[in-house]
């Protein structure tokens, strides 16, 4: 949570912009885990998830981590 609040926060100083949706896969940390969702209620963050079995939409996030 502590990355994504830098991130959050970089966001702001640098471009003036708030964060307002976090684009990820179905994966249940993103949904389900209680400090991530309290930290996106708390920022007013929407999550936005993949359609399943539609990896195209990863490709620049699975590249990035190699």
């Amino acid at each position: 949570v502590e990355s994504m609040d830098n991130v959050r926060k970089q966001l702001a100083l640098e471009t003036g912009n708030r964060l307002k949706s976090v684009y990820a896969d179905d994966f249940s940390t993103y949904k389900d885990h209680q400090l991530v969702a309290e930290w996106r209620e708390l920022n007013h963050i929407e999550l936005l998830s993949n359609p399943p079995y539609a990896k195209q939409y990863n490709a620049y996030a699975e590249n990035r981590i190699r």
